[in-house]
């Protein structure tokens, strides 16, 4: 095989290089201030506050918050670099931002992001590097409600339950075991006993020092077909 030239050498060092930092751009997320309140969080819907100063919005705060909190988006992302790109758009004081984790605990734990300087219809870049956690980000200055930022490994953008993959693991293995067990022999207690099975004692003996000789529900439930005839492949 003929060594690369030095010209390709360095176009593929270059082309691999490019490669990298695109994967190491953070991604952006666009956040935009009204009074009161960050659109995108409470699913676009502009509630029309006009506040003069941050006083105003305590007040609609504390009359609505609760009730937008319940009602707001549950921001869920994954590990990694972010830049949260927020704007003021008509509020007519200074805004800020501030990403921290939810409650004292988390606080002192995850990492934070936070700053001033938003006057009416600039943005500003706030860059961060999340963990797996719960956070709340909000505005002090507005001031808004603190909505909810989950971090986890399998998140979506999109809003609802996950299916973490612990549990897809672990089903995973359940389907693998059981369909690697070996079949057991089964026979009747009696013959006024039919629907309840147990294990041949010479195919599957019984552990040392149980209860009462009862047979287990490993042999019960996995190794047993519930009926005469019926094999492990047949259950739902």
């Amino acid at each position: 095989m003929k060594p690369l030239s030095l010209s390709v050498a360095a176009a593929l060092f270059v082309l691999g290089l490019g490669t990298a930092q695109a994967a190491a751009e953070p991604t952006v997320i666009n956040l935009s201030q009204v009074g009161c309140q960050f659109l995108e969080s409470e699913h676009d819907v502009n509630r029309g506050y006009t506040p003069k100063t941050a006083d105003d919005c305590r007040k609609i705060n504390a009359d609505t918050g609760d009730k937008r909190l319940n009602e707001a988006k549950v921001l869920t992302l994954k590990p990694g670099r972010y830049i949260f790109r927020v704007s003021n758009q008509n509020v007519p004081y200074e805004l800020g931002f501030w990403l921290r984790g939810d409650g004292l605990a988390a606080r002192a734990l995850l990492p934070s992001v936070s700053g001033g300087g938003l006057v009416t219809g600039t943005t500003q870049d706030y860059e961060i590097e999340l963990k797996a956690g719960e956070y709340v980000y909000s505005c002090p200055l507005n001031p808004t409600p603190d909505y909810k930022l989950v971090v986890n490994t399998w998140a979506t953008r999109k809003n609802g339950p996950s299916i973490g993959p612990f549990c897809c693991a672990r089903n995973s293995m359940l389907s693998a075991a059981t369909r690697s067990a070996p079949r057991q022999r089964c026979r009747p207690q009696s013959a006024d006993s039919r629907s309840h099975r147990r294990c041949d004692p010479h195919t599957h003996p019984h552990p040392a020092g149980s209860a009462d000789n009862r047979p287990s529900q490993h042999r019960d439930d996995a190794a047993c077909p519930r009926s005469a005839g019926r094999t492990d492949a047949a259950r739902p």
